[in-house]
């Protein structure tokens, strides 16, 4: 039988917490949904600034935190920077 998680997203200026879920077959597939929402979580921040981190933390109904996949973007310049 499938669980419901819940996937609470944080990029460090807004946490969303999810109150939805999704189904999942196994913890295996819950680390992959929470791997999968982090490119897209990056793709609507980026390019603003040159640090970022994103992550997804995965909870069961009881509220248990049983995952977290954490996604750091870091931009830096190995010259002097443009005036």
């Amino acid at each position: 039988m499938m669980q419901r998680y819940f996937f609470d997203l944080d990029n460090r200026a807004t946490q969303l917490r999810d109150e939805v879920g999704i189904k999942c077959r196994d913890l295996e597939a819950v680390r992959a949904a929470a791997i999968a929402a982090l490119p897209e979580m990056a793709k609507e921040e980026l390019p603003d600034g040159d640090r970022h981190e994103f992550a997804v933390r995965v909870r069961d109904a009881e509220g248990t935190y049983l995952f977290q996949a954490v996604l750091t973007f870091k931009a830096d310049w190995l010259v002097p920077p443009p005036k």
